[in-house]
């Protein structure tokens, strides 16, 4: 990932306690109708303030430990 990319996204998460629908796609780099459907499928927690469909960042953070693989070491067989 490029640095300055990362310094990005890395203050975005830093100082903010929400994002936004339109943020959160950039951040998992797919379109803003999957984050919809997230939401749509509570995988993706979320808060409503008017209209607004706001996604916490502890939320956002946790989705995406949950979808991390497993590290794999060598063929997983133990001698």
């Amino acid at each position: 990932m490029n640095p300055k990319r990362r310094e990005t996204i890395t203050a975005k998460l830093g100082h903010a306690a929400v994002l936004t629908v339109p943020e959160t796609a950039e951040l998992l780099k797919t379109s803003q109708w999957t984050i919809y459907k997230l939401l749509r499928e509570r995988q993706l927690g979320s808060i409503r303030i008017g209209s607004r469909r706001l996604i916490p960042v502890a939320d956002f953070q946790a989705f995406i430990e949950s979808r991390r693989d497993p590290i794999q070491y060598g063929g997983g067989h133990v001698a």
